[in-house]
């Protein structure tokens, strides 16, 4: 009868320890966000990248205030400390340059040209005076290490305080997320989830010693998401290819947004989902 009592007590032990984990933060103590979940989201705008309406422009974010959609897009910082829209950490895909967005200054990546159109990488108040309030932001911040995330949110914020219109953030790095939670309580913080693919981390990082194990032992924690406790989000947005139990589980405690559908019966299936609050979408008529 003891075990039975010493186990039942761990057990619940367990499942609060779980509990505080998990939990979001207060929702009431930000700025009001409902407006996020009222319009669907378009990644990077509305563009098409053949036909040389390309991602991230201003042309691809006029298309989507035209619509009426929300707007998803990615904040970089660059080497000398200034701020970029631009969605992938190199510039392989869209310039066919062999280099990081870290490794550039904004001067030279002024200098670069898209394929077939003059529209140029733009620096994050140039975006923010096209969006002008007219449609609500979901800004993903991208992470490159602690010092320098530090600055990106600085840099973010220096910007974003004389901002009127409707924005979020949101990262992968729940550092990030703990920055906002700490300096900048009010601004709505979401978390990003994709799923590391353990083995191959551990393979990566090869003689590096306890570091290595700790590492490890944190990607699990994400993976799972037991890493809420950090950041305290307000929100989760999930691959919509990894949406399991576990997430579902985790959205009876706050929203659930989906990211990135390109196709439109996966659209249609999720907008018939009540557990999804909203979704992202590229490369679709709606």
């Amino acid at each position: 009868m003891k075990t039975v009592v010493i186990v039942a007590v761990i057990l619940v032990l367990l499942y609060l320890l779980m509990l505080y984990l998990i939990s979001p933060g207060n929702y009431k103590k930000c700025y009001p966000y409902d407006w996020l979940y009222k319009s669907y989201i378009a990644h990077r705008g509305i563009y098409n990248n053949e036909q040389n309406v390309i991602e991230n422009t201003s042309e691809a974010f006029i298309n989507a205030i035209y619509k009426g959609y929300n707007i998803e897009t990615d904040v970089h910082l660059t080497s000398d400390n200034k701020l970029i829209i631009f969605h992938d950490s190199d510039f392989k895909r869209m310039f066919h340059i062999d280099k990081k967005v870290s490794e550039m200054t904004l001067s030279e990546i002024k200098e670069l040209s898209y394929d077939n159109s003059s529209a140029k990488v733009l620096e994050f108040k140039e975006f923010l005076s096209i969006i002008s309030g007219k449609t609500g932001l979901l800004l993903e911040l991208k992470s490159q290490d602690n010092k320098k995330d530090k600055i990106l949110c600085e840099e973010v914020m220096k910007i974003l305080k004389d901002y009127q219109g409707n924005y979020v953030i949101q990262s992968f790095n729940p550092l990030i997320l703990r920055y906002f939670k700490k300096h900048f309580p009010l601004v709505p913080r979401g978390q990003l989830y994709t799923k590391f693919a353990l083995k191959e981390e551990f393979k990566k990082m090869k003689g590096q010693g306890i570091k290595r194990y700790l590492m490890i032992v944190s990607m699990f924690c994400y993976n799972i998401k037991l890493t809420n406790f950090v950041g305290r989000p307000l929100f989760l947005n999930n691959d919509y290819l990894l949406m399991d139990k576990i997430i579902y589980f985790y959205g009876m405690f706050m929203p659930l947004i989906i990211y990135t559908v390109t196709d439109k019966k996966t659209f249609l299936s999720f907008k018939q989902n009540k557990k999804i609050k909203n979704i992202i979408f590229e490369s679709l008529e709606l």
